[in-house]
């Protein structure tokens, strides 16, 4: 399969002065991690990096990063960590990670309930308390993501890591007890409930009183 290229130039210079020249380029600053070799600072194109992120696996993804004016031609790589602008919401810093195809490496990835519940369909509520896991995979393995089908869960289901049907070759890290996502009783539930109970007391009120009633008439 075909990977994009990222191309990268040493970066000779550090601190804000530098960095913001290079922005002023069009480049921002960029760190090369993992391996034998030490961190190595970069300057990266950053539109033309985020061309080559796949749509869906996104910073999962595996692209060749080529390296202008050192000793290091090239290497496969992945997208460790991004710092965004705050107003802009584009990168202003990337760290790097070099990789292998077959490492292991640990990456998290979005978790996809599909359908609808049951329970839902009875007034209660999905409750999705991890939207993205933790997984070990190889590096050129890594799933987009991974889809569950909720269909079946009634009220009070939950769903639990060790619940959760794998690709071969990922492994979740998380303890199998852990809850990924569960139906609990909506607010319809408990309204319709409180209203029938509002409805019994009443009903018992008024019984209360025809029986006050129909004894002092008796009298």
């Amino acid at each position: 399969m075909s990977r994009a290229i990222v191309n990268a130039w040493i970066r000779h210079e550090t601190g804000k002065g530098p960095a913001r020249r290079l922005r002023a380029e069009g480049k921002i600053p960029a760190v090369l991690y993992g391996g034998d070799e030490g961190p190595l600072s970069l300057a990266v194109d950053p539109s033309a990096l985020v061309k080559a992120l796949d749509p869906e696996l996104k910073r999962n993804t595996l692209f060749d990063l080529k390296i202008d004016g050192g000793a290091e031609r090239g290497c496969l790589a992945m997208v460790k960590d991004a710092q965004l602008d705050p107003l802009r919401d584009n990168m202003v810093h990337v760290d790097l990670i070099r990789v292998s195809e077959d490492q292991q490496i640990e990456v998290k990835i979005p978790l996809v309930i599909t359908g609808r519940a049951e329970g839902v369909k009875l007034g209660g509520v999905l409750q999705q308390v991890f939207r993205k896991l933790p997984v070990l995979a190889r590096a050129d393995s890594i799933p987009a993501k991974i889809e569950v089908d909720c269909s079946s869960w009634q009220i009070n289901d939950i769903f639990r890591a060790s619940d959760l049907d794998l690709p071969p070759g990922v492994a979740l890290q998380l303890e199998d007890r852990r809850t990924l996502a569960s139906i609990l009783a909506g607010r319809v539930e408990e309204e319709t409930a409180a209203e029938e109970s509002e409805e019994e007391a009443e009903g018992a009120a008024e019984d209360e009183k025809k029986a006050e009633g129909g004894s002092s008439k008796a009298e």
